[in-house]
């Protein structure tokens, strides 16, 4: 009765909240089926190669809504500065967050695996054993 409901106050407030509960759920499926995809791709080919692919596919939709918007500033020239403002937006992104980011996993990762081989300095490790 409840989801009836909430159906028909979907409905009657628009496209806005009927699209509200049919795209997080979706979003989510859709990154399960894609890192599932990529689990089982590094059984038939490299994980170099499938992490790529799985880098490669995440990005495609930014490369869409790049050349959507191209597209329309080649049409209309007073839109150009979209286009502008979205590439330059991705790249503080990638520069700002993504970069780092790789380098403090690898840093802390590095971090740890060094702790786990290297003994603990203690007193007894200066001195020989009998």
């Amino acid at each position: 009765m409840r989801l009836l409901k909430l159906l028909a106050a979907a409905i009657q407030a628009g496209g806005t909240a009927l699209s509200a509960l049919w795209t997080f759920p979706s979003i989510l499926v859709s990154a399960f089926l894609v890192a599932w995809g990529a689990e089982a791709a590094q059984f038939l080919i490299s994980q170099g190669l499938a992490l790529a692919i799985l880098a490669w596919l995440q990005t495609l939709p930014e490369f869409a809504v790049e050349a959507v918007i191209a597209w329309e500033a080649g049409k209309d020239p007073e839109r150009a500065h979209l286009a502008i403002a979205n590439l330059t937006g991705a790249i503080r992104l990638l520069l700002g967050l993504g970069w780092p980011m790789i380098y403090f996993v690898f840093a802390f990762s590095g971090r740890r695996d060094a702790a786990a081989r290297l003994p603990a300095s203690s007193s007894s490790a200066s001195t020989p054993s009998r």
